[in-house]
């Protein structure tokens, strides 16, 4: 009996992670698309801006997460109770939605310097008070997918994620 559930279990997971793949490599299809799109689109000096600033909201996002998405795993699974659990993550999110706060405020604060200084492009700062709460949404987003995988809802993730790609690129395209 327990080997039987052992393999429904098996089996569920390999289709899951088979599912989770499939819509990681269309996402990233939809991602070169969107790229080549925003690529075509924009002139060299918009390109180049908006290369800018998702080099600043890439940098932030890797240097904020602080490995707080394998803490939602770890923490999420150890627990015993739902309670436990429960006050893990939000302990955990609590803590993104401070460090993503203060990444967000911090940018805000050295605009300036930012813009003027290091990448010397005055259109970046049109853009970088949207551009600094960014990396907070780029966070929060890899914590609920590992959330959710961890309470057995990954094809909820597969179509979110899916969803997601298609919208950002009807965006662009738009």
């Amino acid at each position: 009996m327990q080997l039987s559930k052992l393999k429904t279990k098996m089996r569920g997971t390999a289709t899951d992670s088979l599912l989770l793949t499939f819509v990681k490599v269309v996402s990233a299809a939809l991602g070169l698309l969107t790229s080549k799109v925003l690529s075509t689109q924009f002139t060299l000096q918009e390109n180049g801006t908006y290369s800018q600033a998702m080099l600043l909201v890439s940098t932030v996002t890797s240097i904020s997460i602080l490995g707080l998405s394998d803490a939602v795993n770890y923490f999420y699974n150890a627990a015993d109770d739902d309670e436990t659990k429960q006050r893990n993550i939000a302990t955990v999110f609590g803590i993104q939605y401070f460090i993503g706060i203060l990444s967000g405020l911090l940018i805000c604060a050295f605009s300036v310097p930012i813009t003027a200084y290091y990448f010397k492009n005055d259109d970046l700062y049109k853009i970088i008070f949207f551009a600094a709460w960014m990396p907070v949404f780029n966070n929060l987003l890899p914590m609920l997918q590992v959330l959710f995988i961890s309470i057995g809802k990954a094809k909820v993730i597969a179509v979110r994620n899916f969803i997601v790609s298609v919208m950002r690129l009807a965006a662009v395209a738009i």
